[in-house]
């Protein structure tokens, strides 16, 4: 007797995008049947004369309005809910780095789809069950650790909850005594603990850690290539936000993050026109999240940049790609119409040896030129660094810019730092990177 195939249920990154998108419609339509009598959504799809019960395709999700931080600040949170309070776990909150805090419920679904996120990133990292992890993130209202610290204890980890406030040398005794071998934390506080653990005369490689997992504030290639050097570890990058959890990770290749397409749906828009852009073109990430109940979001506003791509990746996985390329806040209009974003200074940062892309951007105006006075931070000695090549760099990221430079319309001014000199939030990211005294 011949016996039949095994069968199984592709995971997440084996499903073609019709397998994607058919999925994606399905928890929509049950998301939107869950959602479409809260007192918020109710009143929010009236107002804007669309029905919940037309979504027939994944395009149809565009007849909906979308959604702002001010829709989360201006409303009783309780407003959102769609499930039984006695479901909610949890409150976590957003940073407040681009105003004021905005508070979201955390609820039984929601929990087990972190876990069952970080249990994700781990098998695409190799990170066995039994490993010691240092949790360097923000506890308290920031769920990025205690998403970490619940995800890792489900995959059996031993997860050592330090945030941020441990001192490092208390970190690093701890480290020691229950032989670490794993870091998740920020490029900015993991860079910080490097030199802590240089200037007390060890050498990083001595702790034996396997892999070091970065979130939280952009992870530039220099960065990247100098904690990897340092420490002789694997650098893993993620890719998250406190309204919706882990959204993606890198692979081995670590060419974009692969994104968790059953658990939320991406939409990339022109910021102004709020038109979708073209696969693989820059525009702000839109999110609709699948499985939370307590504080649903419909066609959410993140204000980050991004770009996604479909195109196969090297390591096989189905699952399109997204690349964070920094946040509309960091976008400074110029006169002229000009618009100068932050991730085209990155990038131009970047390609100077010994210079950080941590950078403060202070705008004033002298008669009718715009004066851009960036202060950045260094990798190695400031007085090393040549200014008029930093100068040169930045004068030169587009055609546009480079020719109101000429015209006198906007002048570059640079001042180099010593890393660590610009204050960074609890969060480990520039506060007040752009300050506009125009």
């Amino acid at each position: 007797m011949m016996r039949e195939p095994e069968t199984r249920t592709k995971s997440w990154d084996e499903k073609s995008k019709d397998q994607q998108d058919s999925l994606q419609l399905t928890l929509l339509q049950d998301l939107l049947k869950d959602i479409g009598k809260t007192k918020f959504y109710s009143a929010h799809f009236r107002k804007n004369n669309v029905d919940y019960h037309d979504i027939r395709s994944l395009d149809d999700l565009r007849k909906f309005p979308l959604l702002d931080r001010n829709d989360l600040l201006e409303n009783d949170i309780s407003s959102f809910i769609a499930c039984p309070k006695s479901e909610i776990e949890s409150v976590s909150a957003t940073g407040g780095t681009s105003g004021k805090s905005k508070l979201i419920l955390v609820d039984k679904g929601t929990r087990a789809a972190y876990q069952e996120m970080i249990k994700r990133l781990l098998e695409m990292w190799g990170i066995q069950p039994g490993s010691t992890v240092a949790l360097l993130a923000p506890m308290g209202l920031g769920n990025y650790g205690w998403v970490w610290m619940h995800g890792l204890s489900a995959s059996d980890a031993t997860c050592v909850p330090f945030g941020l406030s441990s001192d490092y040398e208390y970190v690093i005794e701890v480290m020691q005594s229950l032989k670490v071998d794993q870091i998740v934390s920020s490029p900015a506080v993991v860079m910080s603990l490097t030199k802590q653990v240089k200037e007390q005369g060890v050498s990083p490689q001595s702790y034996g850690i396997q892999n070091i997992v970065l979130a939280g504030s952009p992870l530039t290639p220099k960065v990247r290539d100098s904690l990897r050097t340092t420490w002789k570890s694997n650098i893993r990058n993620f890719f998250g936000t406190t309204e919706s959890g882990t959204m993606a990770g890198e692979c081995q290749v670590g060419d974009g993050f692969h994104m968790f397409t059953d658990l939320f749906i991406a939409e990339v828009l022109d910021s102004e026109t709020n038109q979708p852009v073209e696969d693989g073109n820059v525009g702000e990430l839109v999110i609709t999240t699948l499985v939370s109940r307590a504080t649903p979001l419909v066609r959410y506003r993140t204000h980050d940049m991004v770009k996604v791509s479909y195109e196969s990746c090297d390591c096989g996985r189905l699952a399109p790609r997204m690349w964070h390329m920094g946040r509309t806040e960091d976008t400074v209009y110029l006169q002229g119409a000009h618009k100068l974003h932050g991730y085209i200074i990155e990038s131009a940062l970047a390609s100077i040896e010994g210079l950080s892309t941590d950078f403060q951007l202070v705008l004033t105006k002298e008669n009718q030129t715009d004066i851009l006075f960036f202060r950045i931070e260094s990798l190695a000695d400031a007085s090393s660094i040549d200014m008029n090549t930093v100068v040169n760099q930045i004068e030169n990221v587009s055609n546009a810019f480079k020719q109101g430079v000429k015209e006198g319309r906007f002048v570059v001014r640079v001042e180099i730092l010593s890393a660590g000199t610009l204050e960074k939030t609890p969060r480990g990211k520039i506060k007040d990177h752009i300050i506009d005294l125009r």
